[in-house]
């Protein structure tokens, strides 16, 4: 997760893409506490409760994993991590890419397609069109309504994306993969 190292993520993390063309360099460093750091800042990380989930009780609503009715990956969120404004370059901030790109249904992806024996090599990847993937691996979107935009891009972002109503613990527990994305 370094963006030295890896510059693409300075176009697909709002952190850096809510400052255009990036934020200016503080000449004095001044001691920042935060959730989280990176390589470029160094913030100084706090314990928080921010995120902390208790066990998932009742037991009904998390069985166990071979029980679990859909094998799909699930993620539901808010459209929170950068301002969707008219002068910000929301489009490509990484819920945004998620959820258009887990959604996609034009075109092909490649995939890398499972071994049939344990002793045989995984081959070149094989395209397959988005169709037939992404609704078979994926139930990926945003929850409610639009946040943190403007007037003028809340209803775009309402047609550019698939909205859902907020999941409840239980019908969440029937996916076998959950993703987690800050």
């Amino acid at each position: 997760m370094d963006p030295c190292v890896h510059s693409r993520l300075f176009y697909h993390h709002g952190q850096f893409l809510s400052h255009n063309q990036g934020p200016d360099p503080q000449h004095i460093m001044v001691p920042e506490f935060s959730y989280c750091t990176t390589m470029l800042h160094h913030n100084i990380r706090i314990p928080v409760p921010y995120g902390w989930v208790p066990d998932v009780l009742p037991r009904d609503d998390d069985p166990e994993f071979d029980e679990k009715l859909d094998e799909r990956l699930l993620w539901r969120g808010s459209n929170t991590g950068i301002y969707h404004g008219s002068t910000t370059r929301w489009r490509t901030s990484h819920r945004n890419f998620m959820v258009q790109y887990a959604n996609d249904v034009a075109g092909t992806v490649d995939v890398l397609m499972p071994p049939v024996r344990q002793d045989e090599k995984i081959g070149a990847p094989r395209k397959l069109k988005k169709k037939s993937v992404n609704p078979v691996f994926f139930d990926v979107a945003f929850t409610k309504k639009p946040i943190t935009c403007s007037e003028d891009i809340c209803p775009q972002l309402e047609e550019l994306y698939p909205w859902q109503p907020y999941m409840s613990q239980a019908k969440a527990g029937d996916y076998r993969y959950v993703l987690d994305v800050i």
